[in-house]
């Protein structure tokens, strides 16, 4: 099956025992949005080959469990995503 023109999400729980910020090395191909909870954290619609380094983000975290969804949006040929949270935190495919 074709993959052009497609729109697909992730999503993770993570978890903080007290509010904090974590790093997030962060890339797609082709564009992405990222929410944490409710609130849009980046946003890039530019076609494009995926980076593991293309962006850098802080997610506040709140005390107890918060959602990152992410939305990967590619327009032609191949597609992808770099998500690698480089401070210690747990994470699960839903909370606990």
């Amino acid at each position: 099956e074709s993959t052009e023109a497609t729109l697909v999400y992730a999503q993770v729980f993570l978890r903080a025992e007290q509010a904090r910020g974590v790093l997030c090395a962060f890339g797609s191909d082709d564009g992405a949005r990222v929410w944490l909870g409710e609130k849009l954290v980046y946003e890039n619609r530019a076609a494009k080959s995926a980076n593991p380094l293309e962006t850098l983000l802080t997610l506040e975290l709140a005390a107890g469990w918060n959602r990152l969804t992410l939305e990967i949006e590619n327009g032609t040929g191949g597609f992808g995503f770099y998500c690698r949270l480089l401070d210690a935190v747990e994470a699960s495919s839903a909370p606990r």
